[in-house]
């Protein structure tokens, strides 16, 4: 089995520009998409979107995730208030979503280890080195304080 993964948390909003959260975020996205920029029949995308991304490879997916909060964490006040301010159920909405992205099947993915020498068990198959992961207090604490939602989207 190959895995690929990557990790983002995104800001997603209908109303504020990407350049205008990055203003008040006050850092620069690894990743911007502009609201109907590529289509608008049916408008893609949707929203405007602003992103943090690590898709760094041989990273387990909490790992991917810690780097992503860490770049974050100084910044969760901002994010939470930004959100606080300019949701509104009745008109524009302004989502935050840490993101996790997982393909069991990926021709450009990952191949699993081998077990190291001296170790002193034989890993079986379907024990991938990617498999499984976790969220500490901090991650939960930053997903508060960004009013963040956790999305999982796994394919194989």
């Amino acid at each position: 089995m190959q895995i690929r993964q990557y990790v983002y948390f995104a800001v997603r909003t209908d109303g504020l520009a990407p350049d205008e959260i990055t203003a008040r975020v006050g850092i620069q996205p690894d990743k911007i998409a502009v609201r109907g920029s590529r289509g608008a029949h049916p408008l893609r995308p949707r929203t405007n979107h602003w992103q943090i991304v690590c898709d760094e490879k041989g990273l387990t997916v909490d790992e991917q995730i810690g780097r992503v909060v860490r770049r974050l964490i100084s910044r969760a006040e901002a994010i939470g208030a930004l959100v606080d301010e300019l949701d509104d159920p009745t008109g524009d909405r302004v989502v935050t979503v840490l993101q996790v992205v997982r393909d069991f099947d990926s021709d450009d993915g990952e191949e699993d280890q081998p077990t190291p020498p001296g170790f002193g068990f034989t890993k079986l198959g379907g024990q991938h080195h990617l498999l499984g992961w976790h969220l500490d207090a901090e991650v939960l604490d930053f997903l508060q304080r960004t009013r963040a939602t956790l999305s999982v989207d796994e394919y194989g």
